[in-house]
């Protein structure tokens, strides 16, 4: 307090918050009243420079945002997106004399924003960016990056992600993919999985799955489904003859089957006397002339499955087409030339001449003749010891022949100078005789 003639004064020299309030200057008659109001300083922000107040960190690091005020009693607030952020929360707020602090100690994506430390005065802002960590894919065993599935069958590719947020593209051949009718692109927890509902053949390549830089490749293989052979079911066993013409035929599940024939092992092409069909899902090999080399084991075989045909061909059987009836008697004399004959049914048939019950061989007196489709047994001149029971057999078919051989009829052979009457006289000697045709009559 000072006097100054007639003036009094009250000095505060550092005014302060607390000395706000009425102040009077009394009188013994009279008082002055002043009415005190002493404002704080202005709190204000030490300036930072930009490149400060930009923060950029990947997930999972620390932020600290950091300012100095003016005063280190300044009351100050910190603030995100424009919302206050509340004590005691994720955010620790320090205070240490001018400084304050903001400390977030691991970072995630979502506390990207704009902050602010407020006082009443003034503020400071700060611009954080977290980074999302790439999203890398988990190994995968090297035989699941190879897939082979059948044509209409669903085809699923799954990889793992780092991230249950990581984001991914698929990709065919360079294309990327969309989600469609038969295309699924799904995210389930960390897996992703493309799903293609019923495969085509036009499914096949190479797919990617892309997240940022990393990629994972899968190699997709489209098979035709297996060709099955529906009919026959089983093993066909053949009889055929000689020269019939011989279908072996198979049907397949799919009219576009590819199969291959094979004869004993050994794979059969189209030649002059077999050909290979085609008709929708039938698959026939054809043996236009059938010959008994033709016999053996046939294959029909798809490589998913595989038919056999036992084919057995044998020569026809050989008939006897003339004489028509199976058994016949025939009655010849002596020194006559006899011929038994059979006309065949094939020219190259072996046929057996029986005597008897025994096998005949030709000798000066018999002879075994072939002549196309006939075959004949010929005796030039016969006696009566050739008569028999002959049979000319084929095996399949045979042929009887009662054969009885006589004696000629014993006649007197005239001569024409013979007479009737003979004279003679008495005492003479009287010969008569006579010719007779076979001389053991």
């Amino acid at each position: 307090m000072k006097r100054d003639g007639s003036m009094r004064k009250l000095i505060i020299q550092s005014a302060k918050l607390s000395d706000s309030g009425i102040y009077g200057c009394s009188l013994t008659d009279d008082v002055v009243t002043f009415h005190v109001d002493v404002k704080a300083t202005p709190v204000k922000f030490s300036a930072l420079p930009e490149v400060v107040r930009n923060k950029f960190v990947e997930a999972g690091c620390p932020i600290q945002l950091q300012c100095e005020v003016s005063e280190p009693s300044a009351q100050v607030y910190w603030h995100k997106d424009g919302d206050q952020l509340p004590p005691q929360s994720e955010y620790e707020i320090q205070t240490k004399e001018k400084l304050r602090a903001l400390l977030i100690k691991c970072a995630e994506v979502r506390h990207s924003g704009l902050y602010s430390c407020e006082a009443e005065d003034d503020h400071i802002e700060f611009k954080v960016d977290v980074a999302a960590p790439p999203v890398t894919f988990a190994d995968i065993a090297e035989e699941d990056l190879f897939k082979t599935v059948v044509e209409q069958e669903e085809l699923l590719l799954t990889c793992e992600v780092s991230r249950v947020d990581g984001v991914v593209q698929w990709y065919k051949d360079g294309a990327e993919l969309q989600q469609g009718h038969n295309t699924t692109i799904q995210a389930d927890g960390t897996k992703r999985n493309l799903t293609i509902n019923s495969a085509q053949l036009s499914d096949m390549g190479t797919y990617t799955c892309r997240a940022g830089d990393n990629v994972i490749m899968f190699k997709v293989n489209i098979r035709e489904p297996p060709v099955t052979i529906i009919h026959p079911r089983e093993d066909v066993h053949l009889e055929r003859h000689v020269p019939e013409e011989i279908i072996l035929s198979c049907e397949l599940s799919r009219p576009n089957g590819v199969v291959s024939w094979y004869k004993d092992g050994q794979k059969l092409q189209e030649s002059e006397n077999i050909k290979l069909k085609i008709e929708g899902p039938y698959r026939r090999l054809k043996i236009l002339c059938s010959r008994a080399e033709d016999s053996g084991e046939y294959v029909c075989d798809t490589a998913d499955d595989s038919i056999f045909f036992h084919l057995n061909i044998t020569e026809p059987p050989v008939r006897i087409l003339s004489p028509s009836q199976s058994q016949m008697e025939l009655c010849q004399q002596t020194s006559e030339r006899m011929v038994l004959s059979c006309e065949i049914s094939r020219p190259n048939a072996v046929v057996r001449w029986y005597r008897n019950g025994l096998e005949v061989e030709e000798n000066n007196n018999l002879i075994l003749e072939v002549d196309g489709v006939y075959r004949r047994l010929i005796i030039p001149k016969t006696t009566v010891k050739d008569s028999a029971e002959y049979v000319c057999d084929t095996t399949d078919d045979s042929m009887t022949f009662f054969v009885n051989i006589a004696e000629p009829p014993v006649r007197f052979i005239r001569s024409r100078k013979m007479t009737s009457t003979i004279e003679k006289v008495a005492g003479e000697t009287l010969v008569l005789d006579c010719e007779v045709s076979r001389s053991n009559c």
